[in-house]
């Protein structure tokens, strides 16, 4: 008997502020996020902080320790309505989460390299992670800086060629007079000369152009430096080469004023040394979500974790986070900076390193088997530790630098959502390799490949019949057909357009294994490995098309597997040890830190270190540095696969009435949408567009760490 069909109308309004939009040649693009230490809030979370050294996003100077003045914490408030968070609670009451800069004095490179004293110092800010300038030395008053050179880059213009220096300003170089030594310089902004200088070789203070204005209340304000290294000419042309450029847009002022609103902070203290933000209102942290506090930084939490066995407390893992969406911005992930004067053991997993994967959604299984690098002096190598004993020494030894990585297993997704009614498939064996999640084919850690697609938790899309759904790395999903009558749906699914399998599924049953198609092959020299799993959540109809919604998908490319061997090389790293449940690489050969510089010791990966300090010893964090951009792929998170839609400036808003009718279930009306983001799904896909799901967790990012831990 056919069941009765109940109406459910859907409005779907494709907006720009719904689905952030974006004008980037019609192709999807992901966002990124640079997270904090991860916090058990069963722990004492009385009092948390961030800064520079233990959030990358913070600004700050490896080699100034007065650049370290940009902080977050939280600070709990003895009579505040609520404890502190912590346990089950996720209460952070109004003042109790407060972000702090200051003001910094920094030397022109004009001054501090070329020896000018046309210029000395200016005052620096850090502001929401970036860089400015706070104009006559007051907080209150902030730019951004255009451009800065740093100390060996150099720019070579030729006689009539203008400079692009960003924000509209250009230099241009007039003339040059290779005999005499001068050379003559216009600044522009707009196509408008602002100054124009003549330099000449007879000094420091002769090669430097400084250009000044009235701005910010501010009389004669430092806005434009540049420093002629050298003029000279080819059989053609005559050129000049500059150094120590430095430009600020003197008519970008940002004003900060009490009461001042920055996403959920508002500014509590305002003066000309020391800005302070707060949280106006009370905040609920999100339960297995993302609480944002100013437009791109928010805590992620994880769900609740119940008491089990030894451990007595319900808890949840916090970190801080900043998004990243801009593409093709790059910016870097830091480690945690260690004083190699201190003492204390240099290790970095996924807690203390965002470079390093880690799933917010099963946490404690992540923190477990987190990758590790770490540094372990050998007794009996050729250069003394890198510790406290010795804090100048700068070589690591052949093997003393060491990552490590084991596999270990993880349900299904769709095994999770339907825990009691699956049998087709159980548990896959995962494993973190240099930043990225892969599947450990067969369990062995030796053979591994990406992991293309994987839904979370009511991550979910929708595909209409006859539509194919691009899965990334050539692999598509097809909707073949929808039997009204007989609940049943067929799905085949291609790579390079040919057929790897089909099947028929059964959405009119409450067996949920019914409703699951697996896709199975033989490689890497293992039989019958899943390597495709999707969902039929349930069918349903509009007045003119039939869809589906597909859930927990998860796709491996089987034709990509990387086999790791001892002796193989990574960069600077040579695996040591290969076997089923571990791999471990170290380095072949001594590395050299070198001071004030980056060390490589993978082809991404990279040491930063400061400049000796008093004592002999130095800072040290990794780093690796990464760029928003267009496509597929795994950036660190859990919700790596999150398509964001983007579409074409010249497509207007509309709306969709979509008529539903459900196949299996006999409810009321209901509102298709993702609880957890409070947003409501595309129920149709728009021709050369992907159906969007927006889900937070994509946006979320931040760095949360209490002071004593780090």
């Amino acid at each position: 008997m056919k069941r009765k069909f109940h109406l459910l109308s859907v409005t779907i309004i494709l907006t720009a502020a719904l689905v952030s939009i974006v004008s980037v040649s019609s192709a999807a693009w992901f966002a990124y996020e640079a997270r904090g230490p991860i916090i058990n809030s069963s722990n004492n979370c009385e009092y948390l902080c961030w800064g520079g050294s233990n959030w990358g996003p913070l600004y700050w100077e490896i080699n100034n320790e007065a650049s370290y003045t940009e902080f977050l914490y939280y600070e709990n408030i003895g009579d505040s309505s609520n404890p502190p968070i912590g346990g089950k609670n996720c209460i952070i009451d109004e003042g109790e989460l407060i972000y702090s800069t200051a003001p910094y004095s920094k030397a022109y490179k004009a001054s501090s390299k070329g020896g000018s004293t046309e210029v000395d110092s200016y005052c620096r800010i850090p502001w929401m992670c970036k860089k400015y300038v706070a104009v006559g030395g007051d907080a209150r008053k902030i730019t951004p800086i255009v451009i800065e050179q740093g100390s060996s880059a150099e720019k070579i213009i030729k006689v009539g060629e203008s400079w692009d220096l960003g924000k509209n300003y250009s230099l241009m170089c007039n003339q040059v007079d290779t005999d005499g030594g001068k050379v003559w310089l216009s600044l522009y902004k707009n196509g408008v000369e602002l100054e124009s200088d003549i330099l000449d070789s007879e000094s420091a203070d002769s090669r430097t152009f400084v250009a000044k204005d009235s701005f910010a209340d501010m009389d004669d304000a430092v806005y434009f430096v540049t420093y002629a290294d050298t003029v000279f000419s080819s059989a053609t042309d005559n050129f000049v080469r500059l150094k120590y450029t430095w430009l600020i847009d003197k008519d970008d002022v940002n004003i900060i004023k009490l009461d001042d609103k920055f996403g959920g902070m508002e500014c509590t203290e305002a003066s000309e040394n020391l800005i302070k933000l707060s949280n106006a209102n009370r905040m609920e942290l999100k339960i297995d979500g993302d609480t944002f506090f100013t437009d791109d930084m928010y805590i992620k939490t994880s769900a609740l974790m119940p008491r089990s066995g030894a451990i007595s407390k319900v808890r949840y893992y916090l970190y801080a986070s900043k998004i990243y969406t801009t593409p093709d911005e790059t910016y870097e992930l830091r480690g945690n900076t260690y004083n190699t004067s201190s003492g204390t053991s240099i290790l970095w997993n996924n807690s203390l390193w965002s470079a390093f994967y880690f799933d917010i959604k099963d946490p404690e299984t992540s923190l477990k088997y987190s990758e590790n690098l770490y540094y372990q002096n050998i007794e009996g190598s050729e250069y003394p530790a890198i510790n406290n004993t010795s804090p100048g020494s700068n070589v690591i030894d052949e093997g003393e630098l060491v990552y490590s990585t084991s596999p270990y297993e993880k349900t299904y997704r769709v095994k999770l959502d339907h825990y009691f009614e699956v049998q087709k498939v159980d548990n896959y064996p995962v494993v973190y390799w240099l930043g990225n999640l892969y599947v450990a084919i067969g369990g062995d850690a030796r053979k591994i490949t990406p992991v293309v697609v994987e839904q979370y938790y009511e991550q979910e899309k929708v595909l209409k019949v006859g539509e194919s759904w691009d899965l990334g790395k050539n692999y598509s999903l097809i909707c073949n057909q929808f039997d009204e009558d007989g609940g049943k749906v067929w799905l085949s699914l291609y790579k390079d357009e040919v057929e790897l399998g089909s099947e028929v599924l059964n959405v009119s049953t409450n067996d949920a294994d019914d409703r699951i198609f697996v896709e199975t092959a033989d490689f890497a020299d293992k039989k019958d490995v899943i390597y495709f799993v999707t969902y039929v959540d349930k069918a349903f109809k509009s007045e003119s098309d039939t869809f589906v919604k597909l859930m927990a998908t998860l796709l491996l490319d089987k034709d990509t597997v990387i086999t790791i061997e001892i002796d193989d090389k990574f960069g600077e790293m040579k695996c040591v040890e290969a076997s089923e449940n571990s791999i471990k690489l170290a380095n072949e050969d001594p590395i050299t830190l070198e001071l004030d510089d980056d060390t490589y010791f993978t082809d991404d990966m990279y040491f930063t270190t400061s400049k000796a300090h008093e004592d002999g010893g130095f800072s040290i964090y990794p780093a690796k540095e990464v760029t928003v951009s267009s496509g597929y792929g795994n950036f660190g998170d859990s919700e790596t696969n999150e398509e964001i839609l983007v579409q074409d400036s010249a497509d207007s808003p509309k709306t969709v009435e979509v008529d539903l009718a459900s196949q299996h279930n006999d409810t009321a009306q209901e509102t298709v949408e993702n609880e957890s983001a409070g947003q409501t799904n595309d129920a149709v896909k728009s021709p050369g567009f992907g159906v969007l799901s927006l889900i937070p967790g994509l946006f979320t990012v931040l760095l949360l760490s209490r002071k004593s831990d780090f």
